[in-house]
């Protein structure tokens, strides 16, 4: 029997108003200008560009990375369609989604993120191959503080809540202080998988 085939994402993704294409190297400036917001990383130092820079290659390298980039889809004049979020699993099982702000408010994040889900139960029914078997059975996200707008698209797909740690806060300023921050997971079973 063979091995089953790593996935690395080459196909497109399209919804309703949304364009899903892998993440490559040419949307650094897209990332960059997510990452760099401070309202999208709330709880965290927001991204200088090498910090941007790294996260992304990571993303790339990663077999544990099935990373989208979300754009609306293109219009009848044929402008190449900018980057308005990012999403699907940064390291399996756990998966996550940034947003530019000037993008909130409409539903992409849930739209986008339903669609991944979608896609990846149907591409692998019992769990992703390079998951240990306990980790295959479901996907889980973490959400910070400030994260309300992030919870409701996570219940929207079905996540529940599944646990809560207390971590540093890294903040500038509160690390030094030694300050923490609640984090909450959330899990979303396997089709057919009870948790």
């Amino acid at each position: 029997m063979s091995s089953p085939t790593i996935h690395r994402p080459s196909d497109t993704i399209t919804t309703e108003r949304l364009l899903l294409r892998a993440l490559s190297p040419t949307d650094r400036e897209g990332v960059f200008a997510i990452r760099s917001e401070p309202r999208v990383l709330y709880w965290t130092e927001p991204d200088t560009l090498e910090k941007s820079d790294e996260w992304l290659r990571i993303r790339l390298e990663s077999e544990k990375s099935m990373t989208y980039a979300v754009s609306l889809l293109p219009s009848t004049d044929n402008r190449c369609p900018q980057i308005i979020g990012v999403t699907g699993a940064h390291s399996l099982p756990e998966i996550g989604y940034i947003f530019h702000p000037s993008s909130w408010g409409h539903g992409y994040a849930t739209e986008a993120l339903k669609a991944w889900i979608h896609m990846y139960w149907q591409r692998y029914p019992d769990g992703h191959p390079v998951l240990h078997e306990s980790e295959r059975a479901y996907l889980k996200a973490v959400t910070g503080p400030g994260g309300e707008g992030s919870r409701g698209v996570l219940r929207k797909c079905g996540f529940r809540w599944f646990r809560e740690d207390e971590v540093c806060d890294e903040r500038k300023g509160a690390k030094e202080k030694g300050l923490s921050v609640v984090l909450q997971e959330f899990r979303l079973a396997r089709p057919g998988v009870e948790e």
